[in-house]
């Protein structure tokens, strides 16, 4: 349309571009620093006395919570959210994510310095919703979060609506001023 091309060698002449305003303002994310208050917050986690936090003595779990720390439910919901982040996954593909099966890893060697490292990724045939396979390689970061010489599932299975009902309060602990759902992550990721 500027006449940098002549037109009958400009490909795109027929094309229209789309409005994506309304698509870009509709999708929530986090930024970086956003994602470190999260970090953070998962850093301060301690296990409270009694594994079983049902068992939690009421007063400890007061003060747990008047002290900013996550409950083992909160705990688990934040560091599957980080894991999403650092991986795109979808929630569901998130549970079924096999450690023994689809975390993998191989010795890859850069090609500028020739320094060779043991890098992990996750490989899955075919995803909960499209069917597609996909290969992620994981960054430090995301296998901190999970134990990849676990045998069965990589991470432990809630319901979405008490994952999401975990993360708005993660979020109100982290002063993240968002409506975290488990969809954010993968936006984020993206």
């Amino acid at each position: 349309k500027n006449d940098d091309f002549l037109e009958q060698h400009y490909p795109f002449k027929s094309f229209r571009i789309g409005d994506t305003m309304s698509e870009l303002t509709s999708r929530d994310f986090l930024e970086p620093e956003e994602i470190l208050k999260l970090e953070e917050v998962l850093g301060k986690y301690s296990p409270p006395s009694n594994t079983n936090y049902k068992r939690v003595k009421s007063d400890e779990r007061k003060s747990r919570r008047e002290q900013g720390i996550l409950s083992t439910s909160e705990y688990e919901t934040l560091k599957n959210f980080l894991f999403a982040c650092y991986t795109g996954l979808r929630y569901r593909d998130m549970f079924l994510l096999d450690a023994q099966r689809h975390i993998n890893g191989k010795w890859v060697q850069n090609p500028y310095t020739f320094k060779k490292s043991f890098r992990h990724y996750i490989d899955i045939e075919a995803m909960h919703k499209t069917g597609k396979s996909l290969i992620v390689p994981l960054i430090d970061k995301a296998i901190v979060l999970v134990d990849v010489k676990k045998t069965g599932l990589a991470f432990l299975v809630t319901s979405n609506q008490k994952t999401n009902k975990n993360l708005k309060r993660i979020a109100k602990l982290a002063k993240i001023n968002k409506v975290l759902s488990f969809h954010v992550a993968r936006h984020t990721f993206a």
